[in-house]
Protein backbone atom coordinates (compact mmCIF):
# COMPACT_ATOMS: atom_id res chain seq x y z
CA UNK A 1 0.00 0.00 0.00
CA UNK A 2 1.48 3.32 -1.05
CA UNK A 3 1.71 6.30 1.27
CA UNK A 4 1.43 4.38 4.54
CA UNK A 5 3.32 5.35 7.65
CA UNK A 6 5.03 1.96 7.63
CA UNK A 7 8.73 2.35 6.93
CA UNK A 8 10.12 -0.26 4.59
CA UNK A 9 13.88 -0.84 4.68
CA UNK A 10 15.26 -2.87 1.82
CA UNK A 11 18.56 -4.27 0.70
CA UNK A 12 19.76 -2.34 -2.33
CA UNK A 13 19.32 -4.48 -5.41
CA UNK A 14 21.27 -4.51 -8.62
CA UNK A 15 19.88 -1.83 -10.91
CA UNK A 16 18.14 -3.12 -14.06
CA UNK A 17 19.72 -2.40 -17.42
CA UNK A 18 18.95 0.94 -19.12
CA UNK A 19 16.01 -0.70 -20.89
CA UNK A 20 13.72 0.83 -18.26
CA UNK A 21 10.91 2.79 -19.90
CA UNK A 22 9.56 5.60 -17.75
CA UNK A 23 6.03 6.93 -18.28
CA UNK A 24 5.29 10.53 -17.36
CA UNK A 25 2.11 12.47 -16.67
CA UNK A 26 0.91 15.92 -17.70
CA UNK A 27 0.29 18.71 -15.18
CA UNK A 28 -1.64 21.28 -17.24
CA UNK A 29 -1.02 24.46 -15.24
CA UNK A 30 -4.07 24.03 -13.00
CA UNK A 31 -3.47 20.62 -11.38
CA UNK A 32 -2.33 20.37 -7.77
CA UNK A 33 -2.59 17.89 -4.92
CA UNK A 34 -2.28 18.78 -1.20
CA UNK A 35 -1.19 17.00 1.96
CA UNK A 36 -1.64 18.42 5.47
CA UNK A 37 1.15 18.97 7.97
CA UNK A 38 -0.72 16.67 10.38
CA UNK A 39 -0.50 13.83 7.88
CA UNK A 40 3.15 14.59 7.23
CA UNK A 41 3.95 14.41 10.95
CA UNK A 42 1.90 11.27 11.55
CA UNK A 43 3.78 9.59 8.70
CA UNK A 44 7.02 9.88 10.64
CA UNK A 45 8.55 12.78 8.70
CA UNK A 46 10.90 14.82 10.91
CA UNK A 47 12.90 18.00 10.48
CA UNK A 48 16.52 17.59 9.45
CA UNK A 49 19.51 18.99 7.63
CA UNK A 50 19.84 16.68 4.65
CA UNK A 51 17.91 15.80 1.52
CA UNK A 52 17.97 14.53 -2.06
CA UNK A 53 15.74 15.40 -5.03
CA UNK A 54 15.54 13.80 -8.47
CA UNK A 55 12.96 14.20 -11.22
CA UNK A 56 12.40 14.31 -14.96
CA UNK A 57 10.51 17.25 -16.42
CA UNK A 58 9.48 18.70 -19.77
CA UNK A 59 8.09 22.22 -19.55
CA UNK A 60 5.28 23.57 -21.72
CA UNK A 61 5.53 27.18 -20.54
CA UNK A 62 8.99 28.71 -20.35
CA UNK A 63 8.10 31.91 -18.50
CA UNK A 64 6.78 32.52 -15.02
CA UNK A 65 7.36 30.69 -11.78
CA UNK A 66 6.11 27.11 -11.71
CA UNK A 67 6.24 24.92 -8.63
CA UNK A 68 7.13 21.22 -8.52
CA UNK A 69 6.53 20.84 -4.77
CA UNK A 70 5.89 23.71 -2.38
CA UNK A 71 4.90 24.48 1.20
CA UNK A 72 3.20 27.37 2.92
CA UNK A 73 4.69 30.86 2.64
CA UNK A 74 7.64 29.64 0.56
CA UNK A 75 9.16 27.99 3.64
CA UNK A 76 10.23 25.16 1.36
CA UNK A 77 9.73 25.27 -2.38
CA UNK A 78 11.25 23.53 -5.40
CA UNK A 79 10.35 25.52 -8.49
CA UNK A 80 11.20 27.14 -11.80
CA UNK A 81 11.60 30.79 -10.92
CA UNK A 82 11.77 33.96 -12.98
CA UNK A 83 14.17 36.60 -11.69
CA UNK A 84 16.58 39.23 -12.94
CA UNK A 85 18.96 36.32 -13.56
CA UNK A 86 16.56 34.50 -15.87
CA UNK A 87 14.34 31.47 -15.43
CA UNK A 88 16.17 28.81 -13.44
CA UNK A 89 15.29 25.84 -11.29
CA UNK A 90 15.55 26.82 -7.61
CA UNK A 91 15.45 25.00 -4.30
CA UNK A 92 14.51 27.37 -1.49
CA UNK A 93 14.53 26.66 2.26
CA UNK A 94 13.36 29.77 4.13
CA UNK A 95 12.96 28.65 7.73
CA UNK A 96 15.81 29.73 10.00
CA UNK A 97 18.59 31.15 7.85
CA UNK A 98 17.81 30.88 4.13
CA UNK A 99 19.35 28.25 1.90
CA UNK A 100 18.88 28.58 -1.85
CA UNK A 101 20.37 26.43 -4.59
CA UNK A 102 19.73 27.12 -8.25
CA UNK A 103 20.88 26.07 -11.70
CA UNK A 104 23.52 28.11 -13.47
CA UNK A 105 21.73 27.69 -16.78
CA UNK A 106 18.30 28.96 -17.66
CA UNK A 107 15.61 26.31 -17.89
CA UNK A 108 13.46 27.84 -20.63
CA UNK A 109 13.43 24.96 -23.10
CA UNK A 110 10.04 23.46 -23.83
CA UNK A 111 11.40 21.09 -26.46
CA UNK A 112 12.88 18.28 -24.41
CA UNK A 113 12.93 16.38 -21.14
CA UNK A 114 15.52 17.47 -18.58
CA UNK A 115 16.77 15.66 -15.50
CA UNK A 116 17.34 17.52 -12.23
CA UNK A 117 19.42 15.82 -9.52
CA UNK A 118 20.42 17.56 -6.31
CA UNK A 119 21.30 17.01 -2.67
CA UNK A 120 22.00 19.17 0.35
CA UNK A 121 23.73 18.61 3.70
CA UNK A 122 23.78 21.55 6.07
CA UNK A 123 25.88 19.58 8.56
CA UNK A 124 28.86 19.72 6.23
CA UNK A 125 27.78 22.57 3.90
CA UNK A 126 27.88 20.15 0.99
CA UNK A 127 25.57 20.85 -1.95
CA UNK A 128 25.17 19.28 -5.39
CA UNK A 129 22.97 20.19 -8.35
CA UNK A 130 23.20 18.44 -11.72
CA UNK A 131 21.21 19.02 -14.91
CA UNK A 132 21.31 16.10 -17.35
CA UNK A 133 24.28 14.62 -15.44
CA UNK A 134 26.32 17.84 -15.68
CA UNK A 135 27.31 19.85 -12.61
CA UNK A 136 25.23 23.06 -12.75
CA UNK A 137 25.12 24.46 -9.20
CA UNK A 138 24.97 28.08 -8.20
CA UNK A 139 24.89 28.35 -4.41
CA UNK A 140 22.87 31.55 -4.11
CA UNK A 141 22.33 31.64 -0.32
CA UNK A 142 23.89 29.33 2.26
CA UNK A 143 22.92 30.75 5.66
CA UNK A 144 24.10 28.83 8.69
CA UNK A 145 23.83 25.25 9.91
CA UNK A 146 20.13 25.30 10.84
CA UNK A 147 17.55 22.55 10.75
CA UNK A 148 15.19 22.46 7.76
CA UNK A 149 11.48 22.40 8.55
CA UNK A 150 10.10 19.39 6.69
CA UNK A 151 6.93 18.94 8.79
CA UNK A 152 4.81 21.23 6.65
CA UNK A 153 1.68 21.17 4.51
CA UNK A 154 2.69 20.65 0.89
CA UNK A 155 1.22 20.80 -2.59
CA UNK A 156 2.36 18.64 -5.48
CA UNK A 157 2.32 20.83 -8.60
CA UNK A 158 1.86 24.12 -6.75
CA UNK A 159 3.12 26.12 -3.77
CA UNK A 160 0.81 25.69 -0.77
CA UNK A 161 -1.35 28.81 -0.62
CA UNK A 162 -0.10 30.22 -3.94
CA UNK A 163 -1.21 30.05 -7.57
CA UNK A 164 1.99 29.01 -9.34
CA UNK A 165 0.93 25.68 -10.82
CA UNK A 166 3.39 23.81 -12.99
CA UNK A 167 2.69 23.35 -16.70
CA UNK A 168 4.83 20.36 -17.62
CA UNK A 169 5.14 16.65 -18.13
CA UNK A 170 6.76 15.03 -15.10
CA UNK A 171 8.12 11.58 -14.26
CA UNK A 172 9.72 9.76 -11.30
CA UNK A 173 9.81 12.52 -8.67
CA UNK A 174 12.04 11.30 -5.82
CA UNK A 175 12.35 13.40 -2.65
CA UNK A 176 14.27 12.04 0.34
CA UNK A 177 14.16 14.33 3.39
CA UNK A 178 16.55 12.19 5.42
CA UNK A 179 19.60 11.43 3.28
CA UNK A 180 21.99 13.52 1.20
CA UNK A 181 23.51 11.43 -1.57
CA UNK A 182 26.96 12.55 -2.71
CA UNK A 183 26.54 13.19 -6.41
CA UNK A 184 30.18 14.09 -6.95
CA UNK A 185 30.54 10.29 -6.97
CA UNK A 186 29.64 9.10 -10.47
CA UNK A 187 28.34 5.75 -9.19
CA UNK A 188 25.75 7.60 -7.11
CA UNK A 189 24.51 9.54 -10.12
CA UNK A 190 24.17 6.27 -11.99
CA UNK A 191 21.51 5.25 -9.47
CA UNK A 192 19.27 7.90 -11.10
CA UNK A 193 20.52 8.54 -14.64
CA UNK A 194 22.46 6.32 -17.03
CA UNK A 195 25.75 7.25 -18.66
CA UNK A 196 23.75 7.88 -21.84
CA UNK A 197 21.34 10.24 -20.10
CA UNK A 198 18.38 7.89 -19.68
CA UNK A 199 16.16 7.16 -16.65
CA UNK A 200 17.10 4.40 -14.22
CA UNK A 201 14.53 2.26 -12.42
CA UNK A 202 14.36 3.41 -8.79
CA UNK A 203 12.25 0.52 -7.47
CA UNK A 204 8.47 0.24 -7.09
CA UNK A 205 8.69 2.38 -3.94
CA UNK A 206 11.81 4.37 -4.81
CA UNK A 207 13.87 2.14 -2.54
CA UNK A 208 16.84 1.28 -4.75
CA UNK A 209 19.06 4.40 -4.48
CA UNK A 210 19.37 4.31 -0.67
CA UNK A 211 18.01 0.88 0.30
CA UNK A 212 14.84 2.32 1.88
CA UNK A 213 11.71 4.19 0.80
CA UNK A 214 12.28 7.92 0.44
CA UNK A 215 9.87 10.42 1.96
CA UNK A 216 8.11 10.94 -1.37
CA UNK A 217 8.21 9.03 -4.62
CA UNK A 218 5.74 9.79 -7.41
CA UNK A 219 5.74 7.46 -10.41
CA UNK A 220 3.29 5.91 -12.87
CA UNK A 221 3.90 2.71 -14.82
CA UNK A 222 1.62 3.57 -17.71
CA UNK A 223 -1.13 1.16 -16.65
CA UNK A 224 -4.55 2.41 -15.52
CA UNK A 225 -5.31 5.93 -14.34
CA UNK A 226 -2.47 8.48 -14.74
CA UNK A 227 -3.83 10.41 -11.74
CA UNK A 228 -2.53 7.62 -9.47
CA UNK A 229 0.83 9.38 -9.98
CA UNK A 230 -0.18 11.49 -6.96
CA UNK A 231 -0.35 8.38 -4.74
CA UNK A 232 2.92 8.64 -2.88
CA UNK A 233 4.98 5.44 -3.05
CA UNK A 234 7.38 6.78 -0.40
CA UNK A 235 6.79 6.33 3.31
CA UNK A 236 4.85 9.56 3.94
CA UNK A 237 1.10 9.52 3.44
CA UNK A 238 -0.39 10.10 0.02
CA UNK A 239 -1.59 13.39 -1.43
CA UNK A 240 -5.27 14.14 -2.02
CA UNK A 241 -7.21 16.22 -4.54
CA UNK A 242 -9.66 15.74 -7.39
CA UNK A 243 -7.71 17.11 -10.36
CA UNK A 244 -7.22 14.78 -13.31
CA UNK A 245 -3.80 14.00 -14.81
CA UNK A 246 -3.28 12.65 -18.31
CA UNK A 247 -0.50 10.57 -19.80
CA UNK A 248 2.56 12.41 -21.11
CA UNK A 249 2.82 12.54 -24.88
CA UNK A 250 6.53 11.68 -24.84
CA UNK A 251 9.01 9.92 -22.56
CA UNK A 252 12.54 10.77 -21.37
CA UNK A 253 13.52 7.17 -22.13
Amino acid sequence: MFGSALRVAMTPATQPDPGYVVTGVRFDGTDNFPISSANIISSGVVDGKQGTLSFWGKRFTSSGGHTLIGSQSNTLVFHYRNSANGNRFNLVFNNGTPLELRTLQEMNSTASWRHILCSWDRNTSTYHLYVDDVDDLELFQTGSNTTIDYTLAYQLGERQGGAVNIDAELADIYLNCETAIDFSVVANRRKFISATGKPIYLGDQGELPSGAQPTFFFSWNGVGDPTTFKDNRGFAQTFTGSDILTAATTSPT
